[in-house]
């Protein structure tokens, strides 16, 4: 049977994209862009944003609800060194995450680690949860170039 190139094009054409897979980001944007892992619903786990110099550190808290506004803590741990964050609670979108503005040493740091690490997990008062780390230090040093 023979299929013309028209209709193999619009087969192609109509057919569902492929699954993407769950990775590390980096999204430019003006004076400064995100990364972290983005699974199919968008941001998830831990990411970073910077403008103008300005860095904040996100954490999903997978839908638990924490007190409104209020100090949480949260240790990152990669490779078996614990970064400890004091964070306080809100909601992205929608959403519940515990956030905290860094200083420029404190992304560094914190993407450098994640940038090399091979295990990551972060402990909150929502609960325990493995990152994934890998493409971490592409998306990551990326983010650093445009923080600037």
């Amino acid at each position: 049977m023979k299929i013309s190139a028209g209709l193999l094009a619009l087969a192609l054409l109509l057919s569902p994209a492929p699954a993407r897979a769950d990775s590390w980001t980096f999204r430019p944007a003006a004076n400064g862009g995100s990364a972290g892992f983005l699974a199919e619903s968008g941001w998830s786990g831990l990411w970073f944003a910077c403008s103008g110099g300005a860095a904040v550190l996100t954490v999903s808290t997978f839908g638990a609800r924490l007190a409104g506004d209020a100090e949480q803590r949260a240790v990152l741990d990669i490779d078996g060194t614990a970064f400890l964050q004091r964070m306080r609670s809100g909601t992205v979108d929608g959403g519940p995450v515990l956030r905290r503005p860094l200083t420029r040493a404190e992304l560094e740091a914190l993407a450098g680690a994640l940038g090399k690490g091979r295990k990551a997990e972060i402990a909150m008062p929502a609960g325990r949860f493995a990152l994934p780390l890998k493409g971490s230090g592409k998306a990551l040093a990326s983010l650093l170039a445009a923080c600037r």
